[in-house]
């Protein structure tokens, strides 16, 4: 009996041993476990670029390193999500994009200061009220103002991006439309605009929708100002789709010791900390990086938040806010509105001829005064874009889309842009003509590689 248990014991122990060396075969031949980045949305090779690339060239990865952030932190992360969280928490920087291929792209919300008029403003912090000459719902002079984030009550960004110059009201005041930095357009005209602005009471800077820019002929333009001695009030305009250099008091701002300048609109877009960026790409990724800081107004909120307004007015009450501060605005249109234009139905087609010796890709609009008044204009765009070899013709119906409200800018009624490709490579055309308020077509140009038979436009 003894030596049957010693017998049974031996081949219990040996069954075990056995699948010990089972288990540990089993567990030495399996796969290594997997390197956590060979399944991460980032690779180590990618995680290193993105490290080295905000260390080499960010304008504010010192401010970043002073709120703890840590490289280390970068290689930690497994998904693109947690990536942007990290950039939530170390970053705040409206200008800062990242992206990679396949993924929503990365960049900081704005914040929307939005007035309450129901609101009783008479325990509220002076920093979050906003003077309001046309008074809220209490009728108060001041309104309160809480931000939301990308708030749907936000007006939307003007159509009219241009830059222009003009006197209004009577010549007692110089109205500038600066709807854009970009020093490729007629922007780079303000650098000579004080010389005329200077003689007027009053000048307005229209900034709203000033996607930005440079900002060279702004500064040349405050600094004329200056040396003139103006001793006139400059209202300056922005909105909440006023951003970087188009926030126009981050240089007016620099000027209140020596200028009378009244700040009136909404709060601007807040991309204002960090300036001069640069895009830098490998592979799938790309990011857009300001190289340093920007020296900003004291009144500046922080990025998203922009700087507040002296006076709160949206789009819709510029005029009478002007009125009050007994500025004349005649001769300008702050509010541009856009609504179907069902009443303006064009069955017209345009005939177009590629008289050319190649072929040719065409893309027109059209604007038509609507109102027989020089600052309300009605689009009517061409239904598509085509393109015609040698010797073809096409007849292209209009299509009434919207009419929109510009601000008096004889720049742009009719344009045409076509680009021919031919042997020795390829060239662009971009046209304009005028239509007056006669309705009839100027032509500036007489000799081109099409033809136009607009007869039927006209007797419109």
């Amino acid at each position: 009996m003894i030596m049957k248990s010693q017998n049974k014991r031996r081949v219990v122990l040996s069954f075990i041993s056995f699948l010990f060396v089972l288990i540990y075969v089993g567990c030495s031949s399996s796969p290594n476990p997997t390197n956590k980045t060979e399944t991460s949305e980032l690779t180590t090779q990618e995680k290193n670029w993105i490290k080295n690339t905000l260390s080499n060239h960010y304008g504010g990865y010192e401010d970043m390193l002073e709120k703890g952030f840590s490289p280390d932190m970068i290689d930690a992360v497994d998904t693109i999500s947690d990536l942007y969280k990290l950039f939530d928490i170390y970053i705040q920087d409206t200008h800062f994009t990242f992206s990679k291929k396949g993924y929503e792209q990365y960049h900081q919300k704005r914040m929307a200061w939005i007035p309450d008029f129901d609101k009783d403003t008479s325990n509220i912090p002076d920093s979050n009220k906003f003077y309001y000459p046309a008074k809220n719902n209490l009728g108060q002079d001041y309104v309160y103002a809480e931000y939301l984030i990308d708030s749907p009550k936000e007006e939307k960004a003007l159509a009219d991006r241009t830059y222009y110059e003009k006197p209004i009201g009577n010549n007692e005041t110089y109205y500038i439309r600066v709807g854009t930095c970009d020093n490729n357009s007629n922007y780079k005209n303000m650098s000579s605009a004080h010389k005329n602005a200077a003689k007027y009471t009053n000048i307005i800077l229209d900034g709203r929708s000033n996607s930005g820019g440079g900002q060279g002929p702004l500064m040349d333009f405050f600094n004329g100002l200056k040396s003139a001695g103006y001793d006139g009030t400059i209202y300056v305009l922005q909105d909440y789709h006023s951003y970087s250099s188009g926030e126009l008091y981050c240089i007016a701002g620099r000027y209140t010791s020596n200028l009378k300048i009244k700040l009136i609109g909404t709060n601007s877009g807040g991309m204002q900390k960090y300036a001069n960026c640069v895009g830098y790409e490998k592979g799938d990724l790309w990011l857009w990086l300001p190289s340093n800081y920007f020296a900003l107004p004291e009144r500046f909120m922080g990025e998203g938040l922009g700087y507040p307004a002296d006076i709160w007015s949206l789009t819709k009450d510029l005029k009478k806010t002007f009125d009050f501060l007994n500025v004349n605005t005649t001769g300008i249109y702050f509010a541009p509105s856009q609504k179907p234009a069902s009443e303006f139905n064009y069955d017209s087609s345009y005939k177009i001829v590629n008289s050319g010796n190649s072929k040719m890709t065409f893309s027109l609009s059209i604007v038509k005064d609507s109102s027989k008044q020089s600052n309300e204009w009605e689009y009517v765009n061409i239904l598509d874009s085509f393109e015609l070899a040698s010797g073809q013709s096409k007849n292209v119906k209009l299509k009434s889309e919207y009419y929109t409200v510009l601000y008096d800018n004889p720049s742009v009624y009719f344009s045409y842009t076509s680009q021919s490709y031919g042997q020795g490579g390829g060239w662009m055309c971009s046209c304009q003509w005028l239509i007056n308020k006669t309705r009839t077509i100027e032509f500036p140009f007489t000799e081109h590689d099409y033809n136009l038979d607009y007869s039927e436009f006209i007797n419109k």
